[in-house]
């Protein structure tokens, strides 16, 4: 099994690899976030509010949490 990755260096690292930031709609499965991050995806998708959201998100114009 795959070592885990800090949370943010995880997200960085997963839309760097899978993410088109150009595109209108990214769809990235479950297999997509272990394969790169090594993480599971609950521990991916735990963000409960907008401060929580990664910076790598941040940093291409995903600001809030839905």
């Amino acid at each position: 099994m795959p070592m885990l990755m800090p949370f943010e260096a995880a997200w960085a690292k997963l839309v760097q690899e899978r993410v088109d930031t150009a595109a209108d709609l990214v769809r990235i499965t479950k297999a997509d976030i272990e394969s790169v991050t090594g993480n599971e995806l609950r521990l991916m998708a735990k963000v409960d509010s907008s401060a929580d959201l990664p910076e790598a998100l941040r940093q291409h114009g995903y600001l809030s949490c839905r």
